[in-house]
């Protein structure tokens, strides 16, 4: 597709995402704050990066926005060791908003994992929305919506970021990354509808190793008692807890349990063997709970707890 020349290789789906921006200024309808929200590694960086690329016009070299070097664009993250967003970076970004533009152009912002503002900065950023300055375009970058202000939200132009095709995640990958098509299917099914994923498995060896042990440790899990995964959870890297691996193994064990066709070929045996002791209604119980228990770990004081009432939930 033509319009995606910018960042192609980088924008996998999110077609009528792109479009509809294009559009907007093309006809002039810009927004002066975008909140994109999805899941992570669906691509909304990717996306905000190729939005600001047409805010500024064609000349602008593609790597000054991706490597963050163009003047007119404020890329805002959280400090190294730091918790949150301070509002000390939200008043600074104010202050470059507000100056003269760098080539008489558009000034954007791009504000990554938004939902890391603190009460303050929060507050400091809405008085931003409430008088935006000339020609500015803030982009939020957010992981789950309901951790923003109402206040923010209500005031910003909502896009919402699904889960990429999985046929277009292996297209990409054979076309573009020259995966073959066994491998690309299988990590394009393993990657959840997440490009960042998939890109991520198909570039890096050692990650997909990683994957591929992560889930066959699961499987050894799965298949001993409440003890055994109790164990586990204590002997957990909480900040690094492999729910891709595990979504996908939990996936396999209901197909293999009605007969079909699993994804991770090379552990099929125990997951076949998996299949007659959990019923399918209690697995997909369980990845229901997987879905919560990566929303409470953003947020909770206690990972082990929340991991180990995961674990639990499986008897």
């Amino acid at each position: 597709m033509n319009h995606l020349k910018v960042t192609e290789p980088k924008i996998i789906g999110h077609e009528k995402i792109v479009k509809f921006l294009e559009n907007s200024i093309k006809n002039g309808r810009i927004s002066h704050a975008y909140l994109f929200y999805g899941a992570k590694n669906l691509g909304k960086r990717f996306v905000a990066e190729y939005f600001a690329a047409k805010l500024f016009g064609e000349n602008v070299p593609i790597h000054q926005i991706t490597e963050h070097l163009y003047p007119d664009l404020f890329w805002i993250d959280r400090s190294e060791g730091k918790k949150n967003i301070s509002i000390d970076q939200i008043r600074e970004l104010k202050e470059k908003l507000s100056s003269g533009s760098f080539n008489n152009s558009y000034k954007v912002a791009i504000i990554n994992e938004a939902e890391n503002l603190n009460q303050a900065a929060a507050n400091s950023f809405l008085k931003i929305l409430e008088e935006p300055p000339q020609k500015s375009v803030i982009i939020l970058l957010v992981n789950d919506l309901k951790s923003i202000p109402a206040t923010i939200v209500s005031r910003s132009q909502l896009i919402r970021f699904n889960q990429a095709k999985r046929e277009d995640i292996e297209n990409y990958l054979v076309g573009d990354l020259k995966i073959k098509k066994e491998q690309a299917a299988q990590i394009a099914s393993i990657s959840f509808g997440r490009p960042g994923i998939a890109v991520k498995l198909a570039n890096d060896k050692l990650f997909l190793n990683g994957y591929d042990n992560n889930a066959g440790i699961f499987l050894e899990v799965l298949s001993g008692g409440l003890v055994e995964r109790l164990n586990f959870v204590a002997n957990l890297d909480l900040n690094d807890a492999p729910f891709p691996a595990w979504k996908s193994i939990i996936r396999d064990i209901i197909m293999a349990s009605l007969d079909l066709p699993v994804v991770n070929q090379s552990h099929s045996q125990k997951i076949k063997l998996l299949a007659k002791k959990f019923s399918p209604a209690r697995l997909i119980f369980f990845l229901e709970e997987l879905r919560q228990a990566q929303i409470y770990l953003n947020y909770s004081a206690n990972k082990r707890i929340v991991l180990d009432n995961l674990f639990v939930s499986l008897d």
